[in-house]
């Protein structure tokens, strides 16, 4: 495998099978350009579900990422130093958006 077409050309002309791929791009987008198959990946996120970070935001556990995004905007105005907020608060509002976005997303 190589990401540089210079190297793939090269590599064509020897007896390897070289394989051109694009940086960064994951296995499963390139589908039917491999020339072998691509397993079925799904994940579940039923674990570890981050409930005290939803409970932070005012939202329920299965809340899309739009309505995460909503609610942290929302709770950050609350919450933000500049508006005379606590920063230890600020930050918790912070830390419960990342991992509740993470799940959501």
């Amino acid at each position: 495998m190589t990401f540089d077409p210079r190297v793939y050309f090269t590599l064509r002309s020897s007896d390897s099978e070289p394989v051109l791929v694009e940086h960064e791009l994951p296995g499963i987008a390139l589908g039917g350009r491999l020339p072998f198959e691509t397993p079925t990946v799904t994940i579940d996120r039923s674990e570890g579900v981050p409930t005290s970070a939803y409970a932070e935001l005012g939202l329920s556990t299965d809340a899309d990422l739009a309505e995460v995004e909503h609610a942290y905007r929302d709770r950050v105005i609350d919450v933000h130093p500049d508006h005379g907020g606590d920063h230890a608060e600020f930050k918790q509002v912070q830390d419960a958006y990342d991992a509740a976005k993470e799940h959501a997303s």
